[in-house]
């Protein structure tokens, strides 16, 4: 079911409520995200991963109640083939090398650092390798013996401590806008040779410049300026099919 609330609160207030009564984590908000059309130096996917969260869970058949507000529903999204091509399945005793694991990740949006403690992070140790999946509360450590996946567990982000193990793991992508950056380059080429105008100028030095970035294998900060360019089609949330839609009422 795709509830669609008056608000943000609203729509965590309604998940809050249908989890607490079930006992299980069946309903998902889906917020708005935060559109980022600058060059800025930092930028928070939080709201994003909780987006591609439930729409992982809802492909996986795990999510019953998806909970938004108007402004969340009407933003575009991935394709539900794009991030069910795009989450990585990982299998105790099976084979990959941590080299290409890690540029898979990256491939995905996420970020390597030094030390796992927030969504979308990975670290590598040795034979150690952790991953902290967009759409879990908990992040996981790999353990490898040369190329083999020994164990898979869950792990506790504040001790660093293992819990339980599990057999495998899915890793969603930490973004929405996933272009391939040969492609995109190649279009924003294209789109600099075509513009008119007073700014024509000013936006043709900005593509071709996001053209050599994405060529040198550079990250774009603004990547929510070519979403409409990345996918052949615009997708949103209503694309990945619901039983019903209902409308929540504030009984005020």
């Amino acid at each position: 079911v795709l509830a669609i609330t008056a608000d943000e609160s609203a729509a965590r207030l309604l998940c809050e409520d249908i989890n607490f009564m079930s006992g299980t984590r069946t309903a998902y908000p889906y917020p708005a995200k935060e559109l980022n059309f600058l060059e800025a130096a930092d930028i928070s996917r939080e709201y994003e991963q909780l987006r591609i969260a439930a729409l992982s869970a809802l492909c996986r058949g795990s999510c019953g109640v998806i909970a938004a507000s108007a402004e969340a529903v009407m933003q575009f999204t991935l394709p539900r083939n794009v991030l069910e091509e795009k989450t990585l399945r990982i299998q105790a005793n099976s084979s990959v090398s941590q080299q290409q694991l890690a540029a898979q990740l990256v491939q995905i949006g996420y970020r390597r650092c030094e030390q796992v403690d927030a969504p979308c992070q990975f670290s590598v140790r040795g034979a150690i390798f952790d991953i902290f999946p967009s759409q879990e509360l908990m992040p996981v450590r790999i353990e490898f013996w040369g190329d083999d996946i020994d164990s898979i567990s869950w792990f506790e982000p504040e001790t660093q401590r293992r819990t339980e193990q599990t057999e495998e793991i899915l890793l969603a992508p930490a973004a929405e806008a996933l272009p391939d950056a040969a492609q995109l380059a190649e279009k924003l080429t294209a789109l600099s040779k075509s513009v008119r105008g007073k700014q024509a100028a000013k936006l043709k030095e900005k593509f071709q410049a996001d053209a050599e970035k994405l060529t040198s294998g550079a990250l774009l900060p603004d990547i929510d300026l070519y979403f409409p360019l990345i996918y052949d089609a615009a997708a949103s949330v209503f694309d990945y099919g619901f039983g019903a839609v209902v409308f929540c009422e504030s009984a005020n």
